[in-house]
């Protein structure tokens, strides 16, 4: 494996067109910084196929349902909270706000950016600061 961020997520053995890697992935993936766990919005197929695999196990967080996979460090959820707390998004809306690397579908860096800035995190300033930096870094 060549420790890329997608390899970890090919490792998972999931059908690739019903996953999208959101959250800081895409971060990792570009060599921004060190992701460690792998969060993914799941079309519904691929969620309800996690109740029969291996090392997925079914939890409630944040009041919706997820599958974890602890081997892995990976999360499936259904549906994520959108910036401005405009209510929940599932697979097909953020579809559009994708881009695939290296075979794997991530959520776009300004659409990773936008849901930091509004969540606001000590955690995800730092993290605007890091995208920032490479969209400018990669403009010139």
């Amino acid at each position: 494996m060549s420790g890329l961020f997608s390899d970890r997520v090919k490792a998972l053995d999931l059908p690739l067109e019903g996953c999208i890697v959101i959250g800081s992935g895409i971060m990792g993936e570009l060599g921004l910084r060190e992701s460690d766990d792998i969060d993914l919005i799941v079309k519904e197929g691929v969620f309800e196929s996690l109740t029969d695999r291996d090392g997925w196990y079914r939890i409630e967080k944040h009041d919706r349902p997820a599958y974890v996979y602890d081997g892995h460090k990976a999360e499936a959820w259904l549906s994520w909270v959108s910036p401005g707390d405009a209510g929940l998004v599932d697979f097909a809306a953020l579809l559009p706000d994708t881009v695939v690397i290296h075979g794997v579908r991530f959520t776009s860096l300004s659409y990773i950016r936008a849901w930091k800035e509004w969540y606001g995190r000590n955690k995800d300033k730092a993290d605007i600061a890091l995208i920032d930096h490479y969209l400018e870094s990669t403009s010139e």
